[in-house]
């Protein structure tokens, strides 16, 4: 996972849900803005734009999430960058995040068949908005800063010349877009300065002071940055921060190939914005600003308990701030307006960790609403709409249920970046048995790249997928599995604290007939809710030990340590693909009428479901039901229960029974239980056990019952 998209979400993990009051509050962490699914409770619309000509497409060639869509338009999204933190009186512009997560080569958009010889030279800009000139009106642009790329092979940077460039003049249409065309237009270009002896430090910050500072006037739009002329296939020449956003404006890529014309990409959505920073000096900077840089508050508290709010707000403008006016409300209780003097001033650029303690509410919800807003900055109007409104969870958690996450995956044998899925799940299964439901999603890559074990009920869920590969936990968290480490043990200490409000506290699976059976679940919750209808019941088949299939690896022969699969080969056989959905019942967000209008704490609500087994291969699968907030888009909780086709099955983990999960060489059995049965996948028992906490078993998969509840173990 990318460790800063995760650093940043614990805000809005930790809130519920979170959202700026504006999508253009500079300095609002970019995860937190466009990464997080969130309940809109302001008036003012997400703006969300198609960033390329055609739209994202699953069955597109992927390299490192690149889709290679030529375009000669982008259309436009007006937003702030965020500042960086520096106490000289000057303000620095930038679209990316100060963390470095993706360099790319010529060999990782065109393939290791692609000419070098044939590239004149590479452009990576950005697009400084009109928006954006008004608020630096008469300011000037003193230097530009990038990240330097390395070659892959040398690990240094080989790219020690550059050429600082702007274009002005670029003006949005009627439409909002801008033609790229016109950024190496000769008429256009009013700055060109080559720089030498860039350093050949790989990843390093370079700064270029410009020869002649540039001077922002209003309403006259520019793109700005610079150019370099890679010379191997292996010139990393393209940094990232490698958190992609849902405009455009900030990662604008030119190839000047021989020949022919420049051929312009944006890869925004994809891998995030160019690692390009402007200083921006000047006596009309912009004062008194304060935006909201971070949050953090529980997920879930009881009512008429008090909690705790911290928000970290960061100084955004040039001047000091020394008091600001904000307004507090939690649930249906009256705002507040309140006035906090600092101590001391917030110079430009620093961040202000401000407590609100003493909260609480009666209330009983699952999206009650708590909302700040920064109205006043050294007693005039905030330069900023900076303000969140974030929903939590209000009930006794004493009444909860044990909490299991889903995760979703979406890969496909055909990507070659999708082998460190198949890690991620390992390590899910064997660190996590307890917690993390899985199941994983094969998608085709075209007509001639055919996925083995795609099914087209996975088409349902393609909407929430826009590349290969992609990972959604309970629907609230998408990140790439690359650091998935990290990602899954952070996400579990921030959402696995507490009890989750609804729980599925039994499952019942019958007999399959001519590749049918019926699923019936058995739902609680801990608290009342009256206009449920959002609340619904969703279902996956899913199977385990599928192929021999071939996976292709683009981790073959790349330095460091890819859980080994720098050393296999660019096409691996695996044996056994693991918790392969076969299978999506009736839709992914869910079973329209599968839970009441309203809901009762306590009472069991039952519901049952007919599922298609046609796609399931052997004999033995897995059945998972999840409950969705399918307005809030939030998994509340899952099970997982594992049968055979001939297998009347039932029972689901219930909160404080034995823990069951798989060790190496055996199985661990974890608290009280009077017996526990373990069968092979074939179906065979290998073992029936009463109070004994560790059953040694060969590597495979079991399935062991224990006391009538039924858990799938793997055992390395």
């Amino acid at each position: 996972m990318n460790k800063l998209l995760l650093s940043a979400l614990t805000v809005a993990m930790l809130s519920g849900t979170a959202m700026a009051y504006e999508t253009t509050t500079p300095g609002l962490k970019k995860s937190l803005r466009d990464h997080v699914p969130f309940t809109s409770l302001v008036t003012s619309e997400k703006k969300t734009i198609p960033v390329l000509e055609g739209s994202a497409d699953l069955k597109a060639e992927k390299k490192r999430a690149l889709k290679l869509e030529k375009s000669s338009k982008i259309n436009l999204f007006d937003n702030k960058a965020a500042t960086r933190a520096e106490e000289e009186p000057y303000m620095d512009f930038s679209y990316a995040e100060y963390d470095m997560q993706g360099w790319y080569s010529y060999e990782n958009f065109f393939g290791s068949q692609a000419n070098i010889k044939d590239l004149k030279g590479v452009y990576l800009c950005i697009y400084f908005s009109e928006y954006y000139t008004k608020m630096y009106n008469n300011c000037r642009i003193k230097d530009l800063s990038f990240v330097t790329g390395g070659n892959f092979n040398s690990n240094a940077n080989e790219l020690t010349e550059a050429t600082v460039f702007i274009a002005e003049k670029i003006y949005p249409d009627e439409e909002g877009s801008i033609d790229l065309s016109l950024i190496t237009d000769p008429d256009h270009i009013v700055y060109e300065e080559p720089y030498e002896d860039i350093t050949t430090q790989a990843l390093a910050l370079q700064t270029l002071p410009l020869k002649e500072e540039y001077v922002i006037k209003e309403g006259e739009p520019f793109v700005i940055g610079y150019e370099v002329s890679p010379q191997s296939l292996k010139d990393a020449f393209m940094v990232t921060d490698g958190m992609p956003v849902n405009y455009a404006v900030g990662s604008l890529v030119g190839f000047d190939i021989k020949r022919q014309d420049v051929s312009w990409y944006s890869f925004g959505d994809q891998v995030g914005n160019l690692c390009i920073y402007l200083k921006i000096v000047g006596d009309d900077l912009p004062k008194d600003g304060l935006t909201l840089y971070d949050f953090e508050m529980p997920l879930q508290v009881n009512p008429g308990e008090e909690f705790d709010a911290t928000v970290h707000l960061e100084n955004a403008n040039s001047n000091d701030v020394t008091s600001f006016e904000y307004t507090v409300k939690v649930g249906n209780q009256e705002t507040e307006t309140l006035t906090y003097e600092l101590p001391e001033p917030l110079p430009y650029g620093s961040v202000l960790p401000f407590n609100l303690s003493g909260l609480k509410t009666e209330e009983v919800g699952l999206n009650i609403p708590f909302e700040f807003i920064v109205t006043k900055v050294n007693g005039v109007d905030n330069y900023y709409t900076t303000g969140l409104t974030a929903l939590f969870k209000s009930f006794e958690q004493s009444k909860g249920f044990e909490t299991h996450a889903l995760i979703e995956e979406a890969t496909s044998t055909f990507c070659g970046w999708c082998p460190i899925g198949i890690s991620m799940m390992e390590y899910a299964t064997k660190y996590y048995p307890d917690y993390y439901t899985r199941a994983v999603l094969h998608y085709d890559m075209g007509e001639n790249r055919v996925d083995p074990m795609y099914v087209a009920a996975n088409n349902d869920m393609a909407k929430f997928f826009e590349y290969l590969p992609t990972v959604y936990i309970s629907r609230w968290l998408d990140f790439n599995p690359e650091y998935y480490a990290s990602g899954l043990n952070e996400f579990k200490e921030t959402f696995g604290q507490g009890n989750a409000a609804a729980g599925i506290v039994d499952l019942k699976v019958l007999p399959a007939e001519d590749k049918a059976t019926t699923i019936t679940a058995d739902v609680k919750f801990a608290l009342d809710i009256e206009n449920a209808d959002r609340y619904r019941l969703g279902f996956y088949i899913t199977e385990d030990g599928l192929g021999p299939y071939k996976q292709v690896n683009y981790y073959s022969g790349m330095s460091g340590d890819y859980d080994g699969w720098q050393t296999e080969p660019e096409e691996v056989k695996v044996d056994d693909f693991n918790d392969v959905v076969r299978e999506v019942i009736n839709a992914a967000e869910g079973c329209e009428n599968s839970l009441p209008a309203s809901i009762k704490a306590g009472e069991t609500y039952t519901y049952s479901v007919k599922a298609d087994l046609s796609d399931v291969k052997g004999d033995t699968y897995n059945v998972i039901a999840f409950i969705l907030d399918k307005e809030g888009q939030e998994i509340l909780n899952s099970a997982v229960l594992t049968t055979d086709m001939a297998a009347a099955v039932e029972g689901v983990e219930a909160v404080n029974a034995a823990k069951v999960y798989g060790v190496n060489n055996g199985i661990v059995i974890k608290g009280e239980y009077n017996n526990a049965e373990v069968i092979s996948i074939d179906g065979k028992k290998m073992a029936e056990v009463s109070g004994k906490e560790y059953v040694k078993l060969a590597s495979g998969i079991y399935i062991v019952k224990v006391d009538g509840k039924t858990t799938k173990v793997v055992v390395k």
